[in-house]
């Protein structure tokens, strides 16, 4: 799916909605704009989002932390860093309801596993979310399933009425993964799980508040793509100014002198030519 016009971008804000494309929307500014876009700065409500969305090791992974320049259309970042960039985005901006396309197809395993329970049904969980997804594993979360078939929808109803219903939804699965097992990486424990439950409890990390910014505040511009420009003030001095004139004008005798010489060249072939032919 192609990324909204930002035309449509700013109706849907406007009317309480927020989408959050497959192909993420990034735009060549520091990290902290691209998640702002346009709103006011507002600490705790940007630490929570930026830890619903697995945000905050990377922020401290950036030359400038939150305020390092992104690249246009996020050259400089990774195909995961610019989807979660995008999703810190629609969880900041507080909409009522949120339209996600596939939101964790360009994330790990474990990030994955991370946002959906920490952000779509922590963070979001009194928002009405449309969700589109092809990990299976996540499906039974849903309060009402739309499978798509074709171009239309094949079926429609609760996760337990397709089952008991025959819908074989292992066909959908191209990559099988357990994702329900205790992640070793963001040492999970499961003894905070009860017996029988499989899921962590969603909603339950405490943001991180602060420590975004610029690591250390003597290095400035490290994390800008651009450098700024310098430039002399004052009377520019003869010599160089000579020395660029005598430059410019010897190579403009040379590209004359080899203009001439072409059409010389070609001028004394066309006679033998001809005496060739009779």
């Amino acid at each position: 799916m192609q990324p909204l016009p930002l035309r449509l971008l700013l109706k849907l804000k406007e009317s309480g909605c927020t989408d959050c494309s497959q192909l993420p929307w990034i735009q060549n500014m520091t990290v902290r704009e691209n998640i702002l876009c346009g709103e006011a700065y507002e600490e705790e409500r940007y630490a929570a989002a930026v830890e619903a969305c697995d945000m905050y090791d990377d922020m401290h992974s950036f030359a400038d932390g939150d305020e390092t320049e992104i690249g246009e259309r996020g050259i400089n970042m990774s195909g995961g860093q610019k989807q979660r960039v995008s999703l810190c985005r629609a969880v900041y901006s507080d909409a009522d309801v949120y339209i996600l396309d596939d939101v964790l197809s360009a994330v790990d395993a474990h990030v994955g596993h991370h946002i959906m329970h920490q952000c779509i049904l922590g963070a979001l969980s009194t928002k009405t979310r449309v969700l589109v997804l092809h990990q299976m594993q996540y499906i039974h979360h849903a309060d009402y399933v739309a499978v798509i078939e074709d171009g239309s929808v094949s079926h429609f109803g609760q996760y337990s009425e397709l089952r008991e219903r025959g819908v074989d939804f292992e066909k959908f699965v191209t990559q099988k993964k357990d994702d329900e097992a205790p992640s070793k990486e963001h040492g999970e424990d499961s003894s905070d799980k009860e017996p029988g439950d499989a899921t962590p409890k969603a909603g339950m990390a405490t943001p991180r508040v602060g420590g975004f910014g610029k690591k250390d505040k003597s290095k400035d511009g490290k994390g800008k793509l651009t450098a700024d420009e310098d430039r002399e003030v004052g009377k520019g001095k003869t010599a160089k100014l000579s020395q660029f004139v005598a430059s410019f004008v010897s190579l403009t005798l040379r590209a004359s002198l080899l203009q001439s010489d072409c059409k010389c060249s070609s001028s004394t072939s066309r006679p033998s030519a001809l005496l060739q032919a009779a």
